[in-house]
C-alpha cells in the first residue's frame, strides 16, 4: 500500500491519497489491538495476545501523529513546515 500512496515514499504509482492510507493504518491498528478478544485467543496468555495489542496500538499511534498532507513535517514545537 505504501508503494502506491501519494507521498514521498510512494515509488510505484501515486494512486492512494495519504489521508486514506492513514485511515487504513488506523483501522488495521484497531483490528490488531482487539484481535485477541475478537478471535478468542486472549485467554491463551500474554505471550499470545501481547504482540497483537502492542503492534496494534503502535500502528494506531503512528497513524494518529502522522501528517495527512504529503511533504509537511512537524517540529518539536508543533509547527508545520512544508
Amino acid at each position: 500500500m505504501s508503494a502506491l500512496t501519494a507521498y514521498e515514499g510512494g515509488f510505484i504509482a501515486h494512486v492512494i491519497p495519504l489521508r486514506m492510507h492513514l485511515v487504513a493504518d488506523a483501522l488495521l491498528g484497531i483490528v490488531l489491538a482487539v484481535s485477541p478478544w475478537l478471535f478468542g485467543f486472549a485467554d491463551d496468555g500474554a505471550n499470545a495476545s501481547a504482540p497483537f495489542l502492542v503492534i496494534g496500538l503502535g500502528e494506531l499511534g503512528a497513524a494518529a501523529v502522522s501528517s495527512p498532507e504529503p511533504g509537511q513535517q512537524r517540529t518539536h514545537a508543533g509547527v508545520v513546515h512544508t
